[in-house]
């Protein structure tokens, strides 16, 4: 019997004892279908170049299937307190499916997850973001690589903050770490808010030797809060630089 045989053999033994299901309801589906088709016409999908938090930003590019609301924003939020393999494969499997629509010519030479504190990592046992970045590397045939970031850990906490605090807050919250990166970088994260977090991450990937980063999220916020650096006059937005 053939490799590919065997592996066929073997996923249709798993879906006989676990049997896929859509992350956003729980229902029955297949393998090929990370939603079911009652959930799909009602997810808040992103289309390309909708989300407004994308300009004025140290990213070159970004990409997201969903708005973060509705169905999308509660299988996030359990995600988070569960990190289920299954889950995140599935997430993993629309946000690389939303990338290569988005940019299908691109050849990216690695995956970097934005890194969390000690404090949540203590709390959950996981990063819901490495184990997200961790899946779209392999789908994609690239290295993972998720010590390339550090979260230093005595910046205030984000969701409390105003637009432009998140940003400077952000900016002294990473900084570069192992190794040296070229081409382009996938940078990952779970949610996309202001991108304060993810255009902080991306100044310290391109000293690290990037030469475009592309963000990669599975969420950004429908909100359109308005990048605060359209407010910056040039000398204060060069010290976000």
């Amino acid at each position: 019997m053939g490799k590919d045989n065997r592996r066929g053999l073997w996923s249709r033994f798993l879906d006989a004892l676990f049997p896929p299901r859509c992350v956003f309801c729980g229902r029955l589906t297949t393998r090929e279908e990370p939603s079911c088709p009652r959930c799909r016409p009602y997810l808040p999908w992103l289309g390309e170049g909708e989300w407004d938090n994308a300009r004025y930003q140290a990213f070159d590019g970004f990409c997201a299937p969903f708005y973060y609301e509705g169905r999308v924003q509660r299988a996030i939020l359990g995600f988070k307190d569960t990190g289920r393999d299954w889950e995140a494969d599935c997430f993993a499997s629309l946000m690389v499916d939303a990338l290569k629509r988005a940019y299908p010519e691109e050849a990216f030479t690695a995956a970097v997850p934005v890194p969390t504190t000690m404090e949540k990592l203590m709390k959950r046992g996981f990063n819901q973001t490495e184990l997200l970045s961790r899946r779209v590397a392999e789908a994609l045939g690239i290295p993972n690589l998720p010590h390339a970031l550090l979260r230093l850990e005595e910046t205030r906490t984000q969701h409390h903050l105003s637009a432009l605090g998140r940003r400077l807050n952000a900016v002294s919250s990473y900084r570069s770490g192992e190794g040296k990166l070229e081409g382009s970088v996938l940078l990952i994260d779970d949610v996309a808010t202001t991108g304060a977090t993810l255009h902080a991450c991306a100044l310290a990937l391109k000293e690290m030797g990037a030469q475009r980063v592309v963000a990669l999220t599975l969420a950004a916020t429908l909100k359109k809060t308005g990048n605060p650096v359209e407010k910056l006059d040039k000398n204060q937005y060069n010290d976000l630089l």
